[in-house]
């Protein structure tokens, strides 16, 4: 059967990344790299077509799952599969802002959307739920359990760099036990029966 491979995500959750090494594994591409990882990577009738799409996708207007859907109403004989990319969603909304621009508010709402689109997907497709900071924290390990998952063998080992470092505002071990500290105290009063 013919596969359909949708590598979603909230935006800047390393989902281009990700499409970009399936391509590679699944041989949709000769080498790493090779495709950008935005858009389609295949065409319809294609044994393997691979999609990206963060959620949501494009700029103005923005473009949700019902585009996606609309979009690859021709591939219905196709077996349908999802990639959920996530990351810590205070860096993702850090970094769209400073690709983007805009408020933090607007950022808010469309992850509201976004996680309701992929709470839809989780019910009513197979799907995997790729987390940057597992990769980044298992490395190799984690991508050999996501080429499991796609029925490929592969000792690929795509780059790995700390893309969240940048982001991070206390780097000092000290500071951040005392914010996690005071997070920590003020989550207990909000929980007092």
């Amino acid at each position: 059967m013919k596969r359909l491979l949708i590598v979603t995500g909230f935006e800047s959750s390393g989902s281009v990344f990700l499409a970009r090494v399936a391509s590679h594994v699944l041989q949709k591409c000769k080498t790493f790299g090779a495709w950008d990882g935005y858009g389609w990577n295949g065409d319809k009738g294609d044994d393997l077509v691979i999609i990206h799409r963060s959620m949501p996708y494009s700029r103005g207007p923005k473009k949700w799952f019902e585009e996606l859907q609309d979009e690859i109403k021709d591939l219905a004989d196709y077996d349908v599969r999802f990639v959920i990319c996530t990351r810590d969603l205070s860096i993702s909304r850090t970094s769209r802002q400073l690709r983007f621009g805009g408020a933090t508010a607007t950022y808010k709402a469309d992850d509201a959307r976004a996680r309701d689109i992929f709470a839809n997907i989780m019910q009513t497709h197979e799907y995997y739920i790729f987390s940057f900071e597992s990769a980044l924290a298992l490395r190799e390990i984690y991508y050999q359990d996501f080429y499991k998952w796609l029925g490929v063998e592969s000792s690929f080992s795509p780059p790995l760099f700390d893309a969240n470092a940048p982001y991070v505002k206390f780097k000092t071990p000290q500071r951040a036990i005392k914010l996690a500290r005071m997070s920590a105290g003020r989550f207990r009063r909000m929980v007092r029966i």
